[in-house]
């Protein structure tokens, strides 16, 4: 048998094997073959993987691998095909890969037929040949298509093999994945028969909707019905009409099943609730800089949960979400937190007792509080840096954990060995003559035994200060 009638007999046998969706070709000097080849999945869906990647993509459907084939005078006998192969979910090494493997194939069966070895391949064996089972990456073609001026990323095509076809290259990747699996899902749907889970009826794919999110179909009759009649109830939040199932219908897909007139009115309801809802929500901003979507939050909650990005945040501080503990500040911001606590109204206070935690605001005020009284009360030694306070007595000081002396109203050391030289010299200042001149807390007849309310932060004082800022108004 000759080349050509092999030639022949194998384009026969795999037209009858392939829809024509998946096989064509055209005699002209040499038989040219175009395929199309539909990758087997080893699980039921792949994850789209890309390291900044803000929400999984799931796909159940890869775009198909094209391949162009040309089969010299002498094939099979002595000349292998000639080819080009288009693979545009793939990185350009992994596509350089199936070529050498396709061309192993013809080595390993030469001098014989070999189409359909390569569509077997294609179709059952590529992606366990490239380690792709539940994961695809498309990290380098995300990188192309953000930066597609990069050199480096560029040069990575020149090592390329030369029989690798490029089309769509600098698109996003993972758009069109998903596009691709949307439209082959709708196509698989409507290829096929469902049954209406209203009227319990069997109906083309064509004549059914499915509902988004939970897949359950019905026949449109059925649908447009149901819808119909929860519009004309006033209902905006429109669940599946299936038994059990709580996944809302989509605005988009309502508009695809109603009338003009009847998803107007729908759009009247649904704006007159939202209206309504605004009064009760606080507008916010997803703090991700990549993202900066609106974000509607409850009036009170802190919990803010982005529906673009998935990042839940507190609506407050817009870090992170920190449940039931209070919102981190600086010293800044507690100080100002008093200002503004003080200044505030009985709703104001409210608010800011739940932002905050009235715990929480309590443990400034008693660190504010104490900070103050250090300042004015207090002086730090000149040797070893321990505060010490004055309660009475002369302004020569000795500290308690080094045993230096200094004097209180300079804080100066004093190492002369007449301690009092300091107070007694003419020429020292401003502390000449003033060794017992009182300060303003001083307090005289001090009894160790007894309370007179001069402890650092009294607790009274404490919740007699939220008190007071809460009754001013």
């Amino acid at each position: 048998m000759s080349d050509l009638e092999r030639q022949d007999d194998e384009i026969f046998a795999i037209e009858n094997i392939c829809s024509p969706n998946q096989f064509r070709y055209k005699k002209k000097t040499n038989i040219e073959c175009f395929f199309s080849v539909s990758c087997e999945l080893a699980n039921e869906n792949v994850l789209i993987d890309y390291k900044n990647v803000t929400k999984k993509v799931y796909i159940k459907y890869l775009p198909p691998v094209r391949l162009y084939v040309q089969l010299p005078k002498d094939y099979p006998s002595a000349s292998p095909p000639k080819y080009n192969i288009a693979i545009n979910w793939l990185t350009p090494w992994q596509v350089s890969l199936t070529c050498q493997k396709l061309d192993k194939l013809w080595q390993r069966n030469e001098s014989n037929e070999i189409l359909f070895i390569w569509l077997e391949f294609l179709k059952s064996d590529l992606l366990n040949f490239l380690h792709i089972e539940d994961i695809l990456e498309v990290s380098y073609l995300m990188e192309l298509y953000e930066n597609p001026d990069d050199e480096f990323l560029l040069e990575v095509l020149n090592w390329t093999d030369e029989r690798v076809v490029y089309g769509g290259l600098f698109l996003n990747p993972i758009e069109r994945l998903k596009e691709y699996n949307e439209s082959r899902d709708r196509f698989e749907f409507e290829s096929q028969f469902h049954l209406c889970d209203i009227c319990f009826c069997t109906s083309a794919g064509q004549m059914c909707i499915r509902v988004d999110g939970c897949n359950h179909a019905f026949c449109k009759a059925c649908i447009l019905q149901y819808l119909t009649m929860k519009i004309n109830e006033r209902y905006v939040l429109i669940q599946c009409p299936a038994a059990d199932c709580k996944v809302k219908m989509k605005c988009s897909q309502i508009r695809g099943i109603c009338s003009t007139e009847l998803f107007q009115k729908y759009e009247e309801y649904l704006f007159e609730k939202q209206i309504l809802n605004m009064k009760k929500l606080n507008l916010v901003y997803c703090p991700r800089r990549f993202c900066q979507k609106a974000v509607y939050v409850k009036i009170g909650e802190s919990l803010a949960s982005c529906p673009a990005c998935e990042y839940n945040f507190c609506a407050f501080c817009f870090k992170v979400y920190h449940g039931v503990s209070a919102c981190e500040m600086d010293s800044k911001e507690k100080l100002q937190l008093i200002k503004e606590y003080e200044s505030a109204d009985l709703a104001k206070k409210k608010f800011l007792d739940k932002k905050y935690g009235r715990h929480q605001i309590r443990q400034i005020v008693e660190k504010q509080l104490t900070n103050e009284y250090l300042q004015k009360n207090t002086k730090a030694c000149p040797t070893c840096g321990v505060v010490t306070a004055k309660l009475t007595g002369c302004n020569l000081m000795t500290c308690s954990h080094c045993h230096s002396q200094f004097c209180w109203l300079c804080n100066s050391k004093i190492v002369s060995n007449d301690e009092y030289e300091h107070f007694k010299s003419t020429t020292n200042g401003p502390c000449s003559g003033r060794l017992f001149e009182p300060i303003d807390n001083q307090i005289d007849d001090f009894d160790p035994e007894v309370d007179n309310g001069y402890d650092i932060v009294p607790n009274w004082n404490l919740d007699m200060f939220l008190n007071m800022l809460h009754a001013r108004h």
